[in-house]
């Protein structure tokens, strides 16, 4: 697929699909500081997370993404039609024939919000969707669109990467009057803290890791004075 597209036939809403997308949120200026902004905690080896899965990376709450939850958390409210309360991030880099299993997410994943933060995918790289009705679809999204669904019920995938990586940010909500607002937060006392061991095991930070090197000389040349 192309561009910001639905394989569904008409863009889905979160009102009947659970799914919907929100063109632009966040500008290209605005990603590729955030982009630069992790590309320099790596280089300084300040970026903890997991790399159990050889083909992905994942780095729980990087305060270049919880600094970003109230821009998002506005978008996701309209949206999803009532308060959402923010509860964790997590940065995912991609490589090469990575994939995501279909899957529903924990109770902290109410109501996620993913946006692609860059990519060397040229083509899009679709999010499936089964809402429970007996049908599946794929939304595709373009840097800076917000794909918002109920995570926790909706199952949702992902095919093979056919590319060498992609950087996904991915915003955590619960329902501010629902059952899962015990977990704003995500356990913590406030966002930008590391994780609850008895919420969500700590290996999500365990390990110092770096983005490729390419990606860092690319987007910040600065950050070669931090090795």
């Amino acid at each position: 697929m192309d561009g910001s597209t639905a394989s569904k036939g008409t863009a889905p809403r979160f009102s009947s699909d659970r799914v919907e997308m929100v063109p632009r949120v966040v500008s290209a200026d605005h990603l590729d500081g955030i982009f630069n902004q992790l590309c320099l905690l790596s280089a300084a080896g300040d970026l903890r997370g997991n790399d159990e899965d050889p083909m992905t990376q994942i780095f729980y709450a990087p305060l270049a993404l919880e600094g970003l939850f109230p821009r998002i958390r506005t978008v996701v409210s309209q949206a999803v039609g009532e308060d959402v309360l923010p509860a964790f991030s997590f940065l995912w880099l991609y490589k090469r024939g990575a994939g995501i299993h279909r899957h529903i997410d924990r109770d902290s994943s109410e109501i996620v919000a993913s946006i692609t933060i860059d990519t060397g995918c040229e083509a899009g790289w679709p999010i499936g969707f089964e809402p429970g009705t007996g049908s599946e679809f794929y939304v595709d999204s373009n840097r800076g669109d917000l794909v918002i669904f109920e995570g926790h019920s909706v199952y949702h995938w992902r095919n093979p990467l056919d590319a060498d990586w992609h950087l996904q940010a991915i915003f955590n909500f619960v329902r501010a009057n629902g059952p899962f607002a015990k977990f704003q937060f995500d356990g913590r006392k406030h966002l930008g803290l590391e994780p609850i061991g008895d919420v969500i095991t700590n290996s999500v930070t365990a390990v110092q890791l770096a983005l490729p090197d390419s990606l860092i000389s690319e987007a910040c040349g600065l950050a070669r004075k931090f090795r």
